[in-house]
């Protein structure tokens, strides 16, 4: 659940970006939550690294099923069946989105070669439409 607050998919319509700050005080708003449950969570190392591991398989995933579409490539065989939102034509952007956020964090906890690697997939999908900048939801548009 806390990657999916840093990480957020569209469930219908147009992907739609967060403001700044706001996954992380989703993050701590579920922390609060959660560590009446899960004690060791209330260590922010601990917090930290079990949401950059989450983080990182659902970047990863999301890109198995987003990236066929971004390239122009038709799968040939399986295709690949995961629960996320089909953004259309964002793809690009919102792919862009998740790895520069999981390069941002990686960074932060201090694994490099996790950064490393978000940026040459940023670099990459810039190619293909990539650097397009998501708009916000509406609710934080700024009175639009």
């Amino acid at each position: 659940m806390g990657a999916s607050l840093r990480l957020p998919l569209p469930s219908g319509g147009p992907a739609r970006a967060q403001p700044p700050g706001m996954a992380e005080a989703m993050v701590a708003a579920w922390q609060a939550e959660i560590t009446p449950v899960w004690g060791e969570l209330a260590d922010l190392e601990v917090l930290r690294e079990r949401l950059l591991q989450a983080e990182v398989l659902w970047v990863w995933l999301s890109t198995r099923a987003l990236l066929p579409a971004v390239v122009g490539v038709r799968p040939s065989g399986r295709v690949a069946r995961v629960v996320v939102a089909d953004p259309g034509e964002d793809a690009p952007a919102v792919l862009s989105a998740l790895w520069r956020r999981l390069g941002t964090d990686a960074e932060r906890a201090g694994h490099v070669a996790t950064a490393e690697v978000a940026a040459a997939v940023v670099g990459a999908l810039g190619r293909h439409g990539g650097e397009a900048v998501l708009p916000p939801y509406p609710a934080f548009a700024g009175g639009r």
